[in-house]
């Protein structure tokens, strides 16, 4: 039996209240209050569309429309998606562990999705067969959260250090000639140059 990335991804599931939290900090940023959500018809869905119920409500934002995407035939999502343009919301958030996604994203390129901003969580990408099924203009949040406390200034610091290694490596080698010997070359001729290996030479 082969397996398909999307059967992967359930082994790991990423924080859906992480998921949550990065989208209400991005439409707090952008000063939006009303969205959409496109979610996969199982427990992350669920979760994902009860935290953004709960945002919602402490923000005072709208939620105009959920479309839950379980075994739909691509008729009816089409007609979901085209509903979902028409409400006209300012975010669409679209999250689907489902393993295929591709009617999804073909039904936004018909209708021409571009009224609205469209958040996609990472783990969708697991359900389509390439990435050119995706439609331009989607912006993409990873489960993987911010690293904190790091010291950039010593990984910029480890990188120019590395640098000049290398520069002065290639500087020195460039400037060597055939006939150039270092103390290894010269300690290398003498012992060659002994009777002995002379002697070994001849027999």
């Amino acid at each position: 039996m082969q397996e398909s990335p999307a059967d992967f991804t359930r082994v790991a599931v990423p924080s859906i209240k992480y998921y949550a939290q990065v989208i209400w900090e991005f439409m707090k940023k952008i000063e939006r209050s009303s969205l959409c959500l496109v979610l996969s018809a199982d427990s992350d869905g669920e979760a994902l569309a009860d935290s953004m119920a709960r945002i919602a409500k402490d923000e005072k934002w709208l939620i105009k429309r959920i479309f839950w995407l379980a075994e739909n035939s691509l008729v009816s999502i089409e007609t979901e998606i085209e509903s979902i343009i028409s409400e006209q919301s300012d975010v669409v958030v679209v999250h689907s562990r489902d393993k295929d996604n591709d009617p999804l994203f073909r039904a936004m390129k018909k209708f021409n999705a571009t009224g609205s901003i469209w958040i996609l969580t990472h783990i969708t990408e697991y359900g389509i067969s390439h990435l050119d099924v995706l439609p331009t203009g989607l912006i993409k949040i990873n489960a993987r959260k911010r690293q904190v406390n790091l010291d950039y200034t010593l990984y910029s610091d480890a990188i120019y250090d590395a640098f000049l290694l290398f520069q002065a490596a290639f500087v020195r080698a460039q400037s060597k000639t055939p006939y150039q010997m270092d103390d290894e070359d010269e300690c290398f001729e003498a012992n060659t140059s002994s009777r002995e290996i002379q002697d070994l030479v001849k027999m």
